[in-house]
């Protein structure tokens, strides 16, 4: 069997034809496994008793298309193969002649999605868009080929295809400047049509028949410059997080999410991670990619003004003002709003009194992502949340696979040091990073003692305490410049109740139980759950909460200090 999605909705190789749980096969095949609660409020959301409903959904499909649907006591998945997902591969593959290929007509045409939750519609429409604007993406690329070895007739007409497409979003203005440049090399008198629609953006798009040529010959599908980003450069070579990078990457890609928050302590290389990941994006976002530090910044009112600074524009106003603030508000969702880009909004957590300017940015400006890097998560019901943990460290690989080692060994030869290989340096480094829990930051500041101290003697003072992890580094943000500064500005993010849990906790070396949180302080589930939103705490596949290493021995110290 397989689930066709593109121009029509069946499954293939049977004749089971039941409308609503086909579309739920095609949410399962396109996301992944769902837990049931999700999908049932998804599908059901207005029901007396949805589970029922898609219990009765799922037996209906196990009788009609036995093998289509697989499922637990917790989830539900598919192992089908199917056109929509297989269009996204090859375009992630950059095969634009298979993308073009597979696309037989419009996502889920004809399908309406009734009685079901305004978020499971918003997705239907979102994916349509999304699928159609791949394929109008791979159908310029062709005319792009083509046009660039004289095919211009031939160039032309897969820009008119693309141009009209069906299920395809609005063209964007770089979309647009291409359109115009292969219909106009091909002579095409759609490029008329074209033209007008770019005045619409106060593109001005008046092009030779003769230059368009050129450029495309030249290999160049617009007359404007490249992707802009204002991504800053990094001074080291970024190391392992494989896993991660590729995850992130998928989530930005997937249409139904636009607002994605890593979030992790202090020190674990949420910024680093984010910059590195949107480097990699920069072809996906045509309007830009654009990086927006909000460290420094005190205030939720002055987030529009950095914002807007970032991305090159000037903000009406200017003045934190409540008028200004409105000003550079709709000022800025008025210019991202028929853009393609990409926000990364770096160290949120003491802002999340502006979590309204990040919820409007969701939902006023269509195609805009926001990637944001928080101690503490936004608790935006469109968000979705990635939790960065440290870098694999040996006790869970090999040595010589270990990313925390690589980093440690890369760290040492960066400061003009080399850690010669023998049994006792290797397992002091391997030592090290299992003391540290793996954090990036904690690796890099200790590894600068090694022009002072062999591995060994770097172990023994962090089994003292934190000082060690220091440095004096001119170009380090004094926020970075050690592991107590890194953790003191988490510290003062919290309430003097979630404090006092924390210092009595740090009795607890190896996990506890809400028992036994309860046996010793003041915990509750809520604060336990406040915790964890705030990167203090983490639950374990066995139901037991964990500190990180580094959080136990800062919280284990202010309880001495008590």
């Amino acid at each position: 069997m397989r689930l066709r999605t593109l121009g029509k909705l069946e499954l293939e190789g049977s004749t089971f034809s039941q409308a609503k749980s086909l579309l739920l096969l095609t949410y399962l095949a396109v996301q992944g496994p769902q837990e049931r609660r999700r999908l049932a409020e998804l599908f059901w959301f207005d029901s007396d008793d949805p589970l029922n409903n898609l219990g009765t959904t799922l037996t209906r499909l196990g009788k009609g298309a036995a093998g289509a649907v697989e499922k637990n006591d917790v989830q539900v998945w598919t192992s089908l193969p199917c056109d929509a997902v297989e269009l996204l591969e090859v375009h992630k593959r950059g095969d634009a002649e298979a993308c073009v290929a597979l696309y037989e007509g419009t996502f889920l045409e004809g399908v309406r999605p009734q009685d079901t939750s305004t978020e499971l519609e918003e997705w239907f429409y979102a994916t349509r868009e999304a699928l159609g604007g791949r394929v109008r993406q791979a159908l310029l690329d062709l005319g792009e080929d083509h046009a660039g070895v004289g095919e211009f007739t031939l160039g032309a007409e897969l820009a008119e295809r693309g141009y009209l497409l069906s299920g395809a979003p609005e063209p964007e203005p770089l979309e647009l400047e291409r359109l115009f440049v292969l219909l106009q090399a091909g002579e095409h008198p759609e490029a008329s049509e074209v033209q007008k629609e770019a005045a619409g953006y106060d593109l001005d798009l008046s092009l030779s028949v003769e230059d368009a040529r050129s450029a495309l010959h030249e290999g160049r599908g617009t007359t404007t410059a490249a992707v802009r980003h204002n991504l800053p450069v990094q001074p080291t070579q970024f190391v392992g997080r494989e896993a991660e990078k590729t995850r992130i990457g998928d989530l930005l890609l997937d249409p139904s999410c636009r607002l994605l928050t890593i979030m992790g302590p202090g020190g674990i290389g949420k910024t680093r991670l984010a910059i590195e990941v949107a480097t990699s994006q920069l072809e996906a976002f045509s309007d830009g990619v654009f990086f927006v530090p909000f460290a420094p910044v005190m205030s939720p009112t002055s987030m529009p003004f950095v914002i807007a600074d970032a991305l090159g524009i000037s903000s009406a106003g200017q003045t934190d003002t409540s008028a200004g603030q409105i000003d550079a508000i709709e000022q800025l969702l008025a210019y991202l709003k028929n853009r393609q880009a990409l926000l990364v909004l770096d160290n949120l957590e003491h802002l999340l009194g502006g979590t309204d300017l990040i919820h409007d940015l969701w939902e006023k400006t269509g195609s805009v992502k926001l990637l944001v890097t928080s101690r503490e998560q936004l608790n935006l019901h469109a968000e979705k949340v990635f939790v960065l943990s440290g870098l694999s460290a040996p006790a869970e690989v090999p040595v010589e696979q270990s990313d925390a080692v690589t980093l440690f060994l890369q760290t040492a030869r960066d400061r003009g040091r080399e850690v010669v290989p023998s049994e006792s340096s290797t397992a002091a480094v391997v030592r090290i990073c299992q003391l540290v829990g793996g954090m990036p930051l904690a690796i890099e500041l200790a590894a600068s003692w090694l022009q002072v101290l062999p591995p060994g003697g770097i172990a023994e003072q962090l089994e003292k305490g934190l000082d060690v992890l220091e440095s004096s580094t001119r170009d380090l943000p004094e926020r970075h410049s050690s592991i107590r500064a890194v953790f003191d500005h988490s510290w003062e993010l919290l309430s003097e109740v979630e404090r006092g849990v924390l210092r009595h906790l740090s009795v607890f070396l190896g996990g506890f139980s809400l028992e036994a949180a309860k046996a010793v302080s003041e915990a509750t589930l809520r604060i336990l759950a406040g915790l964890g939103f705030k990167s203090f705490l983490t639950l374990s596949p066995a139901g037991r909460y964990e500190q990180h290493p580094l959080v136990l021995e800062y919280a284990h110290v202010a309880e001495q200090g008590v």
